[in-house]
């Protein structure tokens, strides 16, 4: 600075190293107190620069000389050193959203330097290298963040954010399909991330599936027509999504009704069950014997047992893969009754008869049996005759069988030797066991000398002991029973004893 003659000093406004970020000119300016002033350029005048003020607009150094009225004195100004930098314009690009943890940045450089920071998020960010404009981020979580690209001109500097959302991806599952057995079916997806979706891809015709809630992972899948459904399993989490796809087969569930059972008098049956829908089949469970089937495919099917006995049998219908059964039970009772064996029986007796088999019998005639209704009744035939016997066993059933008994009349008398005719009413007449049958046989009656006491055809049991109304005395008789046609002559004593 050269002062010879004046204690005015050149101030140039601003001075030094003036750095001018994206302007096209700075306005310099001298301080007051010269008559004139000169600007320079690189030392060199700027023609016509001859106020107190400069606009500069190119990149140098810029000085000005002032000079005094008095005696012409002049100083000049340190210099003010301008650069002009272009100001940065920084974009940032596009944001956007991911599904994972990672994203390339698509910044725009303009001028200078830049680098990538994170301004805000949820969590942490990894660069992989900050100042390249297509940089790529990684986040320790899912969430909004905002990222900054910051460049930097010398002094000058600029900045623009993007924001990425990161979401998860989801992966869906829709689990596993199979059959059901109903109209009905719980879903059983494995819900992940976002929301998801239930929805039918494909099912018979007129087929449609209401939901309990088609956003639920498990939902319950009503359908209106049996048969073959896909659905699929959507996931949503912002821009990301994904599906997976399960068959399902509803099948109607059969309802088996073996019908009704039976309490059989044989060995057949004719088996009733009720079909719903598949096909049906029949198989014994239970029962000692084997099982003749005529069809076991049909519901009516008839059965024959190889013997008798409870037998339990089950009607499985089957749709698909579904099934279900139903059982019934018959009782076989081919009841054996037994009359016993055929017989004979002399006139006048009686014989017990032997039924067997059942627990409840009847017997029939009934005028010669002293009991209709238990299996040994005693018979007192007069003429030969077959007996029927029916038998009831525990089921209700009936058994059939007869016995003939023959009454021979053999003449078979018990004759009494003794009588007491004391007027006490007992033994006081003359018994012949039988002889009430044989009425055409004539009994007769002789003491010792062979006198005719009494004689009688078609004789009683009522002779008392007297003859021609007069008391016999104590002591033997003897007897003679003449039959015609029997050569027999029948004959022996009886002794009186009246004391």
């Amino acid at each position: 600075m050269n002062v010879p003659d004046s204690s005015v000093v050149a101030v140039l406004t601003p001075s030094g190293s003036i750095d001018i970020c994206g302007v096209d000119s700075v306005l310099l300016t001298a301080n007051a107190g010269f008559a004139s002033y000169q600007w320079q350029f690189d030392g060199i005048d700027i023609p016509g620069a001859t106020s107190n003020t400069l606009y500069a607009t190119s990149v140098g150094s810029y000085t000005f000389i002032g000079t005094t009225s008095c005696c012409g004195a002049a100083d000049t100004s340190a210099p003010a050193i301008i650069d002009i930098f272009a100001l940065p314009v920084a974009d940032a690009g596009l944001g956007g959203t991911e599904c994972d943890l990672d994203f390339t940045f698509s910044a725009v450089a303009s001028l200078g330097t830049g680098a990538w920071s994170l301004f805000s998020g949820p969590g942490t960010a990894i660069f992989g290298d900050t100042i390249s404009p297509t940089d790529s981020v990684s986040v320790s979580q899912y969430g909004t963040y905002v990222f900054q690209w910051a460049e930097t001109n010398s002094a000058c500097a600029d900045s623009d954010t993007v924001t990425v959302t990161f979401n998860e991806q989801p992966i869906a599952d829709a689990g596993s399909g199979g059959v059901a057995c109903d109209s009905s079916f719980v879903l059983n997806a494995f819900a992940t991330a976002g929301n998801g979706t239930w929805s039918q891809l494909s099912g018979p015709p007129a087929g449609v599936t209401s939901y309990s809630n088609a956003n639920s992972a498990t939902s319950v899948a009503t359908v209106s027509v049996y048969g073959t459904y896909v659905y699929q399993w959507l996931e949503v989490n912002g821009i990301c999504s994904d599906s997976d796809t399960v068959a399902l087969t509803y099948y109607e569930l059969p309802v088996a009704d073996a019908g009704l059972g039976s309490i059989e008098c044989d060995l057949d049956f004719t088996l009733n069950a009720a079909p719903s829908v598949g096909s049906g089949s029949w198989s014994q469970v239970l029962g000692a014997g084997t099982t003749v089937f005529a069809d076991s495919t049909s519901p009516t099917s008839g059965i024959t047992v190889s013997g008798p006995g409870t037998y339990v049998y089950r009607w499985t219908e089957v749709n698909g893969l579904c099934s279900a059964f139903s059982d019934v039970t018959v009782v076989f009772s081919a009841l054996i009754v037994d009359a016993g064996p055929d017989t004979s029986v002399s006139l006048g007796n009686s014989v017990i008869l032997n039924g067997q088999g059942g627990l409840s019998y009847q017997w029939t005639p009934d005028p010669s049996l002293n009991d209709l209704n238990i299996a040994n009744p005693t018979a007192s035939p007069l003429t030969t005759v077959t007996y029927v016997l029916t038998a009831t066993d525990g089921s209700g059933c009936l058994g059939i069988d007869s016995v003939r008994v023959v009454v021979l009349e053999d003449f078979n008398f018990v004759v009494s030797n003794v009588m007491t005719p004391n007027g006490d009413a007992y033994n006081d007449t003359w018994y012949i066991d039988n002889i009430d049958f044989y009425s055409e046989c004539t009994v007769s009656i002789y003491n010792r000398y062979g006198y005719l006491l009494y004689t009688k055809t078609g004789y009683t049991n009522d002779w008392d002991g007297t003859s021609g109304g007069r008391v016999l005395p104590d002591g033997t008789y003897y007897y003679i029973i003449d039959c015609p046609g029997k050569t027999d002559v029948f004959k022996g004593g009886i002794t009186i004893l009246r004391n």
